[in-house]
């Protein structure tokens, strides 16, 4: 094959035997004094683990040790030979990456034999364990960070970066590596001109939104991996993609799933002057620090958008962990209260005994707050959820807030999970399921069942989630 002499030493001497392989090795023996001895492994194909593009991806098992291992399968009309390029560079850092193998081939495929990575791609992390991956940011940051650096310092250009192709090699502590260079590519020069990569993690410059001040037909860099990085770390702190089309429920092409609707308008309306939407972050009480990490990705003047290296050294990075809770209310949130965030530096606190909220500042001094005129008993679970603070939630619910109590919203009674669904928040009804909130409580004034008002708001998602944790559909 032509451009595949280089990576000869590599290659694994291979012989196909109907669903298994069996590669042949040798080596010296001292100990038996054996000049050359011949190793034979057999591995037996097990299931498919992926697929992207026009490959492949199996997991295979070792029949005598027991060793799992993933094997790319690339038809050869589509070789490139870029990916096995890039697996090779960066093998002297198998902290960052995906550790490679070898490769082998037939009549008709390359197969890229890589480790097996058990626990999945950050994707999955972000669905599964929001709330964890939020308080893991910091660390998933400057683990991607240090394996872009590493590319980029030898020009290589990765061009997917995307949650489905960050691995978790250990969920605790995390540990991340970076996978999948099938479209990744070495530039000598530091540029270079076709667009390739999921579309929702696409830069300006690649999506052509670049004001024609910035100059139009530019060469792409390195930035537009950093620019993917962006959108990876805001779906790390908020389970959203930056640019969310909220009112688009279905699939489109500029969707990697249901819920992550790339805005192309507002996307559109950023890059011609509008503010970066930061509302979502401030959602998830991510500090100022962290916001300003976010945006420092997402400039969009590529030419001032920050590098790898230079990312490591931010502020937020260097920081303590993230919170946008001020360290004066941690006494306050022992005592059971809870926390929501607010414009400024301030936060507002409600005690678990119904009190008037007080205001807090970052110095620690007090303002009582006039109460509301004839309030109605809410617990202050009731008041994060109506906030939208989901940090104050986990807070509560670990400080054995029960999920299932009845309070009130407005002058009505209903189940938390009952606000929770109104409110229209995936990431609030997921995380008191799982606390055990009863799919299935309805109350006197909210006589619909959670599944019923998810359904009637037009929430595919959440509907599904409900059944999924066992919501009666009969009603």
């Amino acid at each position: 094959m032509t451009g595949i002499a280089k990576f000869a030493r590599y290659n694994l001497n291979t012989v196909f035997d109907g669903d298994s392989v069996v590669h042949t090795t040798s080596k010296s023996d001292l100990q038996t004094r054996r000049r050359k001895v011949e190793i034979t492994t057999r591995w037996r194909r097990g299931t498919e683990i992926g697929s992207g593009g026009f490959a492949v991806v199996w997991r295979e098992k070792n029949e005598e040790s027991g060793e799992l291992r993933a094997v790319k399968i690339i038809p050869k009309p589509k070789i490139n030979h870029r990916e096995l390029d890039a697996l090779v560079e960066v093998q002297d850092h198998p902290e960052l990456f995906v550790v490679f193998f070898g490769w082998f081939e037939d009549r008709d495929s390359m197969y890229l034999a890589m480790e097996f990575i058990e626990y999945g791609d950050l994707g999955r992390y972000i669905k599964e364990h929001g709330m964890e991956a939020k308080e893991l940011a910091k660390e998933i940051a400057s683990q991607i960070l240090e394996g872009l650096a590493v590319l980029h310092e030898r020009g290589i250009f990765h061009r997917d970066i995307k949650p489905q192709n960050v691995l978790i090699a250990s969920p605790s502590p995390i540990w991340i590596k970076i996978s999948d260079f099938g479209i990744s590519k070495r530039i000598t020069g530091g540029a270079l001109e076709t667009r390739s990569g999921t579309i929702i993690y696409q830069s300006p410059e690649q999506l052509g939104l670049l004001p024609s001040c910035f100059g139009t037909g530019r060469p792409y860099t390195t930035a537009v991996d950093i620019w993917a990085f962006g959108v990876v770390i805001h779906e790390v702190l908020t389970s959203e993609i930056p640019f969310v089309d909220t009112y688009q429920p279905t699939e489109s092409i500029f969707s990697r799933n249901a819920g992550t609707n790339l805005d192309m308008q507002l996307l559109y309306q950023y890059c011609s002057g509008d503010p970066f939407p930061i509302e979502r972050l401030r959602q998830h009480c991510v500090s100022e620090d962290g916001i300003d990490f976010v945006m420092s990705l997402m400039v969009v003047d590529p030419t001032n958008r920050v590098s790898a290296r230079d990312g490591l050294a931010s502020q937020w990075l260097l920081g303590t962990a993230e919170s946008g809770t001020p360290s004066a209310a941690r006494p306050l949130l022992d005592m059971g209260a809870a926390v929501s965030c607010s414009s400024g530096s301030y936060i507002t606190l409600q005690s678990e005994q119904f009190a008037a909220p007080r205001l807090i500042a970052d110095t620690g001094e007090n303002v009582d707050m006039v109460p509301p005129l004839n309030p109605k008993p809410r617990t202050a679970l009731q008041l994060a959820v109506e906030v939208g603070d989901i940090d104050s939630v986990k807070l509560l619910l670990d400080r054995g807030a029960d999920p299932n109590v009845v309070s009130f919203r407005g002058s009505k009674t209903c189940t938390v999970l009952q606000g929770a669904v109104e409110r229209g928040d995936i990431d609030f009804v997921r995380l008191l399921l799982d606390r055990g909130a009863d799919p299935n409580r309805s109350t006197i004034d909210y006589r619909q069942t959670p599944l019923e008002m998810a359904t009637d708001g037009g929430h595919v998602k959440m509907v599904i989630l409900l059944l999924e944790r066992g919501a009666d559909e009969r009603g």
